[in-house]
């Protein structure tokens, strides 16, 4: 089950993340966080956290024992011909 935190924004508009928050995902005091704004709100994440989300998606995407670099360095002998052919 998803945690909720609760947080207020201060006087000058800016939202601090609860310790307790941060504490779980591992965030660190000058850490570089994303935010993307969605149809479901505010969306807050690191660069890690991203890379690990492409990661899962790349694993779900590519059936086992294929490599996506041997396809990609294929693809490209394949156009270097086409390219030296006009």
């Amino acid at each position: 089950m998803e945690e909720v935190f609760r947080a207020k924004l201060n006087s000058e508009g800016r939202l601090n993340i609860p310790a307790t928050c941060r504490n779980r995902l591992g965030w660190q005091p000058g850490q570089e966080i994303f935010m993307q704004i969605g149809s479901h709100g505010l969306l807050v994440y690191t660069q890690e956290q991203t890379l690990k989300r492409i990661q899962e998606w790349m694993a779900a995407a590519v059936p086992p024992g294929v490599s996506v670099a041997d396809g990609l360095i294929a693809q490209r002998r394949t156009e270097e011909v086409k390219e030296a052919g006009e």
